[in-house]
């Protein structure tokens, strides 16, 4: 299941552009704030805000359909910090 986790990982991530993958990195890795990532990127705080919770949605979405890792609940904070180690490896 790991592995396949790994690969499913790889591809979902690999839809993403480089100022997608910039922006998941500084943010959940890096725990930069929106504003922070706004200002390195060229952007304004909103539109980091709008743009991460896009790239969330469509890898959300994304794991759902694939049913390889478990639906990502607001609430459930372990599954959350389980699938962004598992995300971390490709960074």
């Amino acid at each position: 299941e790991e592995v396949l986790n790994k690969m499913f990982l790889e591809e979902i991530l690999g839809d993403l552009s480089a100022k997608e993958r910039e922006l998941i990195y500084l943010r959940f890795f890096q725990e930069k704030t929106q504003a922070y990532i706004g200002e390195k990127m060229g952007l304004s705080q909103v539109q980091v805000s709008r743009m991460e919770k896009k790239i969330l949605g469509r890898l959300r979405e994304n794991c759902r359909q694939m049913r390889i890792i478990p639906s990502l609940k607001r609430d459930n904070i372990t599954q959350r910090k389980q699938f962004l180690t598992e995300v971390q490896t490709f960074f």
